[in-house]
């Protein structure tokens, strides 16, 4: 799978979709069509963007945009949030993580309203390809699985 072939789905997953369990749903099905070593190279990718995401800089917007606070499971599910905003929204916050808040309100966020029902709920997202790979093959796949090279 190729970076453009992820950020497709990550597209098509956000279309006609009003909240996170309604892209869960949708990246399911579509991860569910691909063959098993698809889904695998598909969570790859997903896993190289959280952690490309896993920077101080975007810890410091989650956490103006989280209210003040923002454990590391919040931060988990604020780069799941981010990375199912799509490639262009990704990669502003990677060049400048200030450009996160033109997805939210830029006025309520100074007026310090939290905001994290936004990205709240987006964990499930983690597990997508998971919960795809073995409803595809009937085996359940670990993280180790996916780090080690089973594909």
């Amino acid at each position: 799978m190729t970076e453009d072939q992820f950020w497709e789905l990550i597209a098509r997953s956000r279309e006609h979709c009003s909240g996170s369990a309604d892209q869960e749903a949708a990246l399911a099905s579509l991860l569910s069509r691909l063959p098993p070593q698809e889904i695998l190279a598909f969570e790859h990718l997903f896993f190289a963007k959280r952690a490309e995401s896993y920077r101080w800089d975007l810890w410091g917007v989650a956490t103006l945009v989280h209210g003040g606070f923002c454990s590391d499971d919040s931060f988990e599910d604020f780069r799941l949030w981010l990375i199912c905003h799509g490639h262009q929204a990704y990669e502003n916050a990677l060049a400048n993580p200030e450009t996160v808040l033109d997805l939210f309100d830029r006025e309520s966020v100074a007026r310090k309203h939290s905001y994290v029902p936004r990205f709240m709920g987006y964990e499930g997202l983690g597990a997508v390809a998971y919960e795809a790979y073995e409803s595809v093959t009937g085996e359940a796949l670990s993280i180790m699985d996916t780090l080690d090279g089973k594909t």
